[in-house]
């Protein structure tokens, strides 16, 4: 029965009949009646804690509500929701929800253990003890299920999104709840170890949709259960009981939907509770205002690299003038319209809480000209453009420099056409390069550019070591910086975490005191919130929906359908 359906003046005169015999009776009488009432009241109590109960309760303004503890998501399509196979985006980002991991990423994208209850390093070997848990077939969770789910991985033959994730693991091994992790040299990472684990029980039964690309008979093991799942329409979530850290107080319902566009009119109208998005432009898009947007920092970071062989870029006096000479505000205020967070060196501010570096070259055009100074150029026949004269022929060397730049990118465009200005002005003649984004690509490759505009994508292990190291693979700037060097190698050998933070802050505060890039700044997407949701949203852009168990959805039922139809 929900509260619709009281008649409560009816309720209130029933209760002060019984008050009224209650005072009149005797003393045996009263004794019976409290104890009938206090079984009432335990009764309503427990009624308002079920989980799913539907209610309608009056807020401050007397507008009748209703409480549902359900959330609705979307994603597009589902090929298999096998996650060690799946390349689906919604796929990868509900997969937290069905199935946990040993570690997980906080806000700083810091690795905090989930199902690991402690664990020691003893030079590349991680030894292991697992928590007591179940998985979704209440089997016990072992070191064989993490084992198995390792060993599929692998076989994947990089057919899966967490290929990478544990290419710096050797081997996995144990039994029970003792684990044994073999890192490779100078691959030990924690963020390795935040692959979903796959419950492998005798008795495990799985809906076959979850095994259409290997054959794996497996059971969830995270905080909720699928309870059905169709490959056109969707699939139900329920929370299980057995979760090791505390049962959900809600369901999920993900729905599969067509079109971008068609998602934000359903968030629009609460069709959809959240909705995540990469659309960087999503608030001016909003045309329902009481859907909000919460700005999610991901790992996508923008970039102005500097080719450090470069006749003129070697030089760190010329570095130090162009990055005085970059108005980095005004790129992040009007050129990326605020969509960026800007950062100072590599990593974003927060991470490992890597949050001191601050940058050594601030907007001055006055400093940028007396750098070029300290490095020997002027403008030795009066055109403009700084020159110097090379030692060994006693030639004249003007500075002038290409700016690559792919053409699909309006933001990017942007961009260099203010660098150039900026340039120019303290004498640095710029060509900028504007190419089709397959030229551009090949042009990185091959390191064929004096400064170009990009951005590169770190993903969960934050790892910069192949676009960093002297030697890594995309070292498309020609960075050779010993103390990176050491400090990435140590990094990369590392589990202490308050290490790790040192090792960071160090590799930051170096990038930027060299200048050899200038890092514009991380990409903001977000979470687009139903007007009807109500909890924290505490997503990150390692886990989308962190703290969806504390979410639910408030509707106003006074709101009449005229007004249902203009929100539509």
């Amino acid at each position: 029965m929900k509260f619709k359906d009281i008649n409560f003046k009816k309720y209130i005169d029933v209760v002060r009949n019984r008050l009224i015999s209650f005072l009149r009776a005797d003393k045996k009488n009263q004794i019976i009646f409290m104890a009938i009432f206090v079984v009432i009241l335990i009764g309503a109590y427990k009624l308002f804690l079920s989980d799913n109960f539907d209610t309608n309760i009056f807020d401050d303004d007397n507008k009748e509500k209703n409480v549902k503890q359900e959330v609705i998501l979307a994603i597009d399509n589902v090929r298999t929701l096998n996650p060690i196979v799946s390349h689906d985006k919604g796929v990868y980002q509900i997969t937290p929800l069905i199935f946990d991991s040993l570690f997980t990423l906080d806000e700083n994208m810091t690795p905090q253990p989930l199902m690991v209850d402690s664990y020691t390093l003893d030079g590349t070997t991680l030894n292991i003890k697992l928590k007591n848990m179940k998985d979704h077939n209440n089997e016990n969770i072992t070191a064989e299920d993490v084992v198995n789910t390792f060993k599929a991985i692998k076989n994947s033959a990089n057919n899966s999104l967490y290929f990478d994730r544990v290419s710096g693991i050797k081997s996995i091994s144990g039994s029970g709840s003792e684990l044994k992790v073999e890192f490779l040299d100078k691959k030990v990472n924690l963020t390795s170890l935040t692959f979903p684990v796959l419950g492998f029980g005798n008795n495990s039964s799985f809906r076959d949709g979850i095994n259409s690309d290997i054959k794996l008979k497996v059971a969830g093991t995270g905080r909720y259960v699928i309870k059905s799942f169709n490959e056109s329409k969707g699939l139900k979530l329920e929370p299980f009981d057995a979760y090791h850290e505390g049962k959900a107080k809600n369901s999920i319902e993900v729905n599969i939907t067509n079109g971008y566009e068609n998602n934000v009119k359903l968030v629009e109208t609460s069709g959809i509770s959240v909705l995540y998005t990469e659309d960087i432009n999503i608030k001016s898009n909003l045309r329902n205002k009481d859907a909000e947007v919460k700005s999610i920092v991901s790992n996508d970071v923008e970039i102005i690299w500097f080719n450090n062989n470069n006749e003129f870029l070697k030089d760190y006096n010329f570095r130090s003038a162009i990055a005085n000479a970059i108005d980095i505000d005004s790129i992040i205020n009007d050129d990326y319209a605020e969509t960026i967070k800007g950062t100072a060196g590599i990593f974003k501010k927060g991470y490992m809480t890597s949050d001191k570096t601050k940058r050594t070259s601030e907007y001055d055009l006055a400093v940028a000209k007396k750098d070029l100074k300290k490095a020997g150029y002027k403008d030795l026949d009066g055109d403009g453009v700084v020159d110097k004269k090379d030692k060994k022929s006693d030639k004249k060397i003007s500075s002038r420099l290409n700016l690559l730049v792919a053409n699909d990118n309006f933001n990017r465009l942007e961009v260099a056409d203010r660098i150039k200005k900026d340039f120019n002005s303290i004498g640095v003649d710029i060509n900028i390069v504007s190419v089709s984004k397959d030229v551009y690509l090949n042009n990185l490759k091959n390191k064929n550019f004096d400064i170009c505009i990009g951005g590169i994508s770190l993903g969960e292990k934050m790892d910069i070591t192949e676009y960093f190291y002297s030697r890594g693979e995309n070292n498309i700037a020609n960075i050779n910086n010993k103390k990176i060097d050491e400090n990435l190698d140590k990094f990369n050998s590392e589990t202490d975490i308050k290490k790790c933070r040192q090792y960071v802050q160090a590799i930051n505060d170096e990038i930027e005191k060299n200048r050899s890039i200038y890092c514009i700044g991380y990409k903001k997407y977000g979470i687009v919130k139903s007007p009807v949701i109500r909890g924290d949203i505490n997503s990150t852009i390692s886990n989308i929906y962190k703290g969806i168990e504390t979410w639910y959805c408030e509707y106003d039922l006074n709101k009449t359908t005229e007004d249902e139809n203009k929100d539509k």
